[in-house]
């Protein structure tokens, strides 16, 4: 080969090296994430801790264009700790993310900050633009933390700020945030949110905040499940963990579920989140489901969580359900437990502007709210739910319910069957006389348990007596006289293994003792009229 041929292929393979580099980016060069089209058929793999890391980092080329993005396994994070999130306000996350159903584990988010504000959004992602999408993914052992001298918002565990589309995530960890001044839109699962929606959603988070100086601190919007939503749908949410605020000042619009709930549709969700506010000059718009409803329609929901307030100026505007409502709102078809709240409250603290329609909404007692009858009958309801009596293994209800055991579950996140072996209960009779008796006998309680029988709908305690060493009962119990003709129920409870086991009855008029004879009675009555006649005729033929 002559030299100058030489030169020129040397030359073009140059070229063409340089040229293929230009088109690398730093990420891929480094080779922190696979390299992929960031198609829907050819996803960017997330396969290790250190690729979820790189995502995280290199915002410039993974965070927009719509890329997608699937999890391959289980992420063990620790030793990865973050100050940051995937996304924020600057440059919003607009792909999809697939955890595939994996997990991420032991996820460490700590921020600290001197400067008057901190709202980049601190969570998993930080920002989900509008148009993204997050599925298919759990969070466990998570811990996010703002510790500052300052103001901060928009802090969660999964997503700090949502416009997108969140669909069958769980979460469950703890957010922390200390602060001299203003805390914000703080939730357990979001921080905020626009236009975006959540469905099949299991949030278990403690969140705890602390304000310390008094004349900048206020806490607001802030919720143990999410602190603002403003917009879109949610359904199929369930909320656990708890909502601590210690507030050197003002704690406003504060929720163990919603902070604010403003122009959204929630449905068939609920929160066992227990809350404790305490603020040195007073709490206001506070309530178990949201602290503020504003042009808002919520239907199927319920709450069963403590509720411990404490202002130094003051208590105002606090529901069990909601804090305040405004514009045309509407609260259906939803509970809260009275026995848990800890609080005599209204459903509603008050109603601001407009109306807020509550029918076939009230406060129950924990064994009503356990009972298949609650939520089937209108009763209590309006409409009934789409509810099983048990666990149904080919989900065809929203609900399932252990009838007299436990509340109502989600069908579609409860994998497994949640109802416990009840003990089985036989009676005489299943119609019975108002102020008649029946006997009813059972076994499968704890041995010598004290086993508690009462009548309902209103609960009237008939008797309670000992299971023997078998776990066995036998009673003879009297149903009230004064109890109205119609369908009533027999409750018993084990009351050291918290079984509670239903049987449906009918109760029957008794029959009038006043006002008019009995049949018996004018039989009686009429025999003895012909035997006195019989006699008086025998006595004139004798005489």
């Amino acid at each position: 080969m002559k030299t100058p041929y030489l030169v020129a292929l040397i030359f073009a393979v140059t070229l063409g090296v340089t040229g293929s580099l230009a088109l690398v980016t730093p990420a891929q060069a480094n080779g922190c994430i696979t390299p992929a089209a960031g198609t829907q058929l050819d996803p960017f793999l997330i396969q290790t801790p250190a690729n979820l890391t790189c995502l995280k980092d290199n915002g410039s080329y993974y965070w927009g264009g719509g890329k997608y993005f699937r999890q391959t396994a289980n992420l063990d994070m620790t030793g990865q700790n973050w100050s940051s999130g995937i996304g924020n306000y600057t440059t919003q996350f607009t792909g999809h993310f697939d955890g595939a159903g994996y997990s991420i584990n032991n996820l460490s988010i700590a921020a600290t900050h001197s400067g008057n504000e901190y709202w980049e959004g601190l969570a998993l992602f930080g920002y989900l633009a509008t148009g993204s999408t997050l599925d298919n993914l759990n969070l466990a052992n998570v811990s996010v933390s703002v510790t500052g001298s300052g103001n901060s918002r928009v802090i969660a565990t999964v997503a700090g700020w949502n416009n997108g589309q969140v669909t069958n995530v769980s979460t469950q960890g703890a957010v922390n945030v200390d602060e001299t001044g203003y805390v914000a839109s703080v939730g357990g699962f979001i921080g905020s949110g626009g236009s975006g929606s959540f469905s099949s959603i299991n949030s278990d988070v403690d969140v705890n905040i602390r304000t310390r100086t008094a004349s900048m601190s206020q806490v607001i919007y802030v919720g143990g499940f999410a602190g603002n939503i403003s917009g879109g749908t949610m359904s199929l949410l369930k909320n656990s963990g708890s909502l601590t605020v210690n507030s050197a000042a003002w704690i406003e619009q504060t929720s163990a579920f919603i902070g604010n709930i403003d122009n959204v549709t929630l449905s068939d969700s609920y929160s066992i989140a227990s809350m404790d506010l305490t603020a040195v000059q007073g709490v206001t718009q506070v309530g178990l489901l949201t602290g503020q409803l504003n042009g808002a329609f919520m239907n199927r929901t319920y709450v069963t969580g403590a509720m411990t307030l404490s202002g130094g100026t003051g208590i105002t505007y606090a529901g069990s359900l909601i804090g305040t409502s405004r514009g045309t709102s509407s609260i259906t078809n939803s509970f809260w437990d009275t026995t848990a709240i800890g609080q005599t409250l209204p459903l509603v603290g008050d109603v601001t502007t407009g109306a807020l329609d509550q029918s076939g909404s009230s406060g129950q007692n924990y064994a009503t709210l356990t009972l298949f009858s609650t939520f089937t009958t209108t009763n209590f309801v309006s409409a009934p739910w789409s509810i099983s009596d048990g666990y149904e293994m080919v989900a065809a209800n929203t609900w399932g319910i252990c009838n007299g055991v436990s509340a109502p579950f989600l069908r579609s996140m409860t994998l497994a069957d949640p109802c416990p072996m009840l003990p089985e209960i036989s009676i005489a009779t299943s119609s019975i006389v108002a102020g008649g008796s029946v006997s009813i006998s059972g076994n499968g309680y704890q041995a010598n348990e004290q086993v508690r029988i009462e009548l309902h709908s209103t609960p009237v305690v008939l008797t309670t007596l000992q299971a023997n060493g078998a776990g066995e009962i036998n009673a003879l119990v009297t149903i009230p006289a004064a109890t109205g003709a119609g369908n009533h129920d027999l409750v018993l409870y084990g009351l050291s293994s918290t079984t509670i086991t239903v049987v449906p009855i009918t109760v029957t008029a008794a029959l009038a003792q006043t006002g008019s004879r009995s049949t018996f009675e004018l039989a009686t009555i009429y025999m003895l009229f012909i035997a006195g006649a019989l006699l008086l005729k025998f006595r004139r033929k004798i005489g």
